[in-house]
């Protein structure tokens, strides 16, 4: 079974997703588990191997799937007795009555790109960076256009304005913004600006027109000293092409372009 369950991770790796690895970490009295048990639990919930079964190992997948969310390993201790409570503890409703203390490790195999927008060009971009190894998390208020997206590697059903307040966007990551409405794309950076969030790329989708009138606004909110230089927009490399999966070939360019330093490299937002 553990071999089993490492080349599982070899896989989900290789594929630039990530997945939370459960470890047994520490027992003490009457319980299901056994020091160094482990089981993989992936982004859809699923999970290969045990800790112990039962409550327990339902409050794994739970707590693995906030870790998702916000990409931070953990060890948490629980108290394996129903209405019982122990300081430092977290409750399992089971009949046991030891201690258990899991160590969760996240593991993930590529860069994050934040795509917002599940439009043509945000899907056809989930594709694309999806086959190059990147781990995208795809953004969008309408919960239909998740479908038939195997290459995502995960599919974010919330506003976009909210999702970029909380997200867990660092200066490792990188954001392309293609929502449905002007509104929604200014929110996006609003949220990031306003936590003092700098993504490493963040590539809006826009016309040379648009892009002017959002510096504009950008500038009259938050004084002519914010620092913009990760911006791409016209997002996209200058290859021609104007279907969603040609955009869609551009901005993976740009992005590649950018993690490995080719900066001799015609842009769009330099035409």
């Amino acid at each position: 079974m553990t071999i089993d369950l490492f080349r599982k991770i070899s896989e989900i790796i290789s594929q630039g997703k990530a997945c939370v690895l459960v470890t047994v970490a520490e027992t003490q009295g009457s319980g299901p588990m056994t020091v160094g048990k482990k089981m993989l639990v992936q982004d859809d919930g699923s999970a290969l191997g045990t800790v112990g079964g039962g409550a327990l190992e339902y409050e794994a997948v739970k707590v693995s799937k906030q870790i998702f969310k916000d990409r931070q390993s953990r060890l948490v201790s629980y108290l394996l007795q129903e209405g019982a409570v122990k300081e430092g503890l977290k409750t399992v409703p089971m009949v046991c009555g030891g201690t258990a203390t899991l160590f969760y490790e996240y593991l993930s195999g590529g860069e994050f790109v934040y795509i917002f927008g599940g439009g043509h060009v945000g899907r056809a971009l989930t594709r694309q960076l999806g086959l190059l190894g990147y781990y995208t998390i795809l953004v969008d208020d309408r919960e239909s256009i998740f479908s038939d997206l195997p290459e995502a590697g995960q599919c974010i059903h919330e506003s976009f304005h909210a999702y970029a307040a909380g997200a867990p966007i660092d200066e490792s990551s990188y954001v392309i913004i293609c929502t449905p409405s002007h509104a929604n794309d200014y929110n996006v950076v609003r949220a990031l600006l306003n936590r003092g969030v700098r993504p490493c790329y963040l590539g809006l989708l826009a016309s040379s027109a648009k892009k002017a009138d959002f510096l504009s606004r950008i500038e009259k909110e938050y004084g002519k000293d914010v620092d913009l230089s990760h911006l791409y927009s016209p997002v996209g490399l200058d290859i021609g092409g104007a279907s969603p999966e040609e955009i869609a070939l551009s901005v993976a360019a740009e992005i590649s372009a950018f993690k490995y330093g080719k900066n001799e490299i015609r842009h769009m937002r330099d035409r």
